[in-house]
């Protein structure tokens, strides 16, 4: 391998339009993932594990300390470029989060108010208006399609 000059104008060129196109590569790969549903997911999740959107973290322990700031460093030095590059992309991240821990709770809420007995809904298995007791579908025209000629609470 050859050895870099620091005095060699043409080693200083090559080293600049490699470094130029590492970098170029990487804003691209920033902007292609936060355009993707998924990808602007996972870098939340990222974001997340490096304890990049909370705040700051200490632990007594000063190697553990040093550890978890390490990593830190890490998801701000990404969510930076990404704030640089894309901030549109990163609300949108930061908003289709918030409606995924929303739903969550609402779901877990829901099950927990299932499994304690207080749920007010009759338990009895849903049957989809265009199918009659034996799952063939309704005609059209019938009133059973409609959702007409069922009784109040649901039960046919």
């Amino acid at each position: 391998m050859t050895e870099y000059d620091s005095t060699n104008e043409r080693h200083i060129a090559i080293l600049k339009k490699a470094a130029k196109a590492v970098e170029d590569s990487r804003k691209g790969f920033i902007r292609h993932i936060m355009g993707l549903v998924d990808g602007r997911a996972y870098i939340h999740y990222l974001l997340g594990v490096c304890n990049a959107l909370d705040k700051q973290t200490f632990f007594v322990n000063p190697y553990e300390n040093a550890f978890w700031c390490g990593i830190r460093h890490v998801g701000v030095s990404l969510r930076d470029d990404i704030l640089r590059l894309c901030p549109d992309e990163y609300v949108q991240m930061m908003r289709e989060a918030d409606v995924r821990d929303t739903t969550n709770d609402t779901r877990l809420r829901t099950s927990d108010a299932d499994s304690n007995g207080r749920d007010s809904r009759p338990s009895s298995i849903y049957v989809h208006p265009a199918f009659d007791g034996d799952n063939s579908p309704a005609t059209a025209d019938s009133d059973e399609a409609r959702g007409f000629g069922r009784e109040a609470d649901g039960e046919e």
